[in-house]
């Protein structure tokens, strides 16, 4: 028993520290690495690579769970969690975003590819969670995904993330046959605000005064901001 003991204890001390706050200082000494080779593309697929559980999370829970008690659906006031002012925007962060990061398109994504975008459905509805699987798709009953008035994205830029708004269901199987294209129904550029705030590790601080401005329902949303912000760095320097 004391030998089993002491293994368990040995392999705990070899997996380190794994709180939230350990394992971003850790994701952002890889992309120190990139940013010393000038490799923004490689921090915009660190991005993807950070977000893809929550992606994934948010198309399974629901069949992990009593019917009704999957995750909230993630739409980006609530995901992202602002809560209070920026002095360096001089503006309610969230107020700010609606009122100045609206914009009509962003280059280079009138359409978002759902087998390599970060796309955010979730799944939740009883009845489409069995209902959609097996039937949207290439050869299958309801045929190729078209999009709809119902399939709502919003796309900020330069986050990389669409927002669902609706059409979660179809959305997740464009996911999973990954055949599958569609445009933003809105689009956000939030660069003004990424430069405003930073992520700590755990909460969002405005840059100015330091002062806390809300917490990110996932760390890995705050993780994804830093890693950005870091590309964006890069990109002005060039």
């Amino acid at each position: 028993m004391r030998r089993w003991v002491q293994s368990v204890m040995w392999w705990k001390r070899g997996r380190g520290d794994e709180s939230p706050r350990s394992q971003f200082e850790c994701l952002m000494k890889w992309a120190d690495e990139l940013v010393a080779k000038r490799n923004a593309e490689g921090l915009h697929d660190l991005v993807k690579i950070v977000l893809r559980p929550i992606q994934a999370r948010h198309m399974r829970e629901a069949y992990l769970k009593p019917e009704n008690h999957g995750p909230d659906s993630l739409w980006w006031p609530l995901a992202l969690g602002f809560s209070g002012l920026s002095q360096k925007l001089d503006s309610d962060v969230v107020s700010y975003i609606n009122s100045h990061c609206l914009v009509s398109c962003v280059a280079g994504k009138e359409t978002l590819n759902l087998a390599s975008d970060v796309v955010l459905p979730t799944a939740w509805h009883p009845t489409s969670l069995v209902a959609k699987l097996g039937a949207i798709g290439l050869g299958l009953p309801e045929g190729e995904f078209e999009q709809s008035t119902n399939h709502r994205v919003c796309y900020m830029y330069p986050l990389g993330i669409g927002w669902v708004g609706g059409g979660n269901h179809s959305i997740s199987q464009g996911i999973v046959r990954g055949e599958v294209t569609l445009a933003p129904t809105e689009y956000l550029d939030i660069t003004p605000v990424l430069h405003a705030l930073r992520y700590d590790g755990d909460r969002w601080r405005c840059v100015v005064s330091g002062r806390t401005v809300g917490k990110p329902c996932y760390p890995e949303f705050g993780w994804a901001w830093e890693l950005t912000r870091k590309a964006l760095e890069l990109g002005a320097e060039c």
